[in-house]
């Protein structure tokens, strides 16, 4: 998640060429995926009673972030322009990765 930050300012801030371009945007995606299978191992660790309404609610309230997102994005771009998505995608993956070694730190006996 920590690396994905440092893809996200590459991917937004730097625009030498566009197969440049593409390539940032390769591999903040692959850093990005990479994450996503501890995210869905966290959201099912749960007891089978609840496991459908969390993974019920993570799946709803991602559908309500594409279209937020979406909303926020157009504002943002015509606002401060395309540059200021990188370091809110720096900001956002280094808050992930601290939420995760937080947890991490509050439970060290699992897992």
């Amino acid at each position: 998640m920590a690396l994905s930050a440092v893809a996200a300012l590459a991917l937004f801030l730097w625009h030498p060429t566009v197969v440049v371009s593409v390539g940032c945007a390769m591999a903040y995606a692959l850093l990005n995926a990479i994450g996503r299978p501890a995210l869905f191992a966290v959201l099912a660790d749960v007891p089978a009673e609840s496991r459908g309404t969390v993974l019920g609610l993570n799946g709803a309230t991602a559908s309500v972030g594409w279209v937020g997102a979406a909303s926020f994005g157009a504002l943002m771009f015509a606002g401060a322009g395309f540059g200021v998505f990188g370091p809110l995608t720096a900001a956002l993956s280094l808050a992930a990765a601290a939420g995760a070694l937080y947890s991490k730190r509050l439970d060290p006996g699992h897992r």
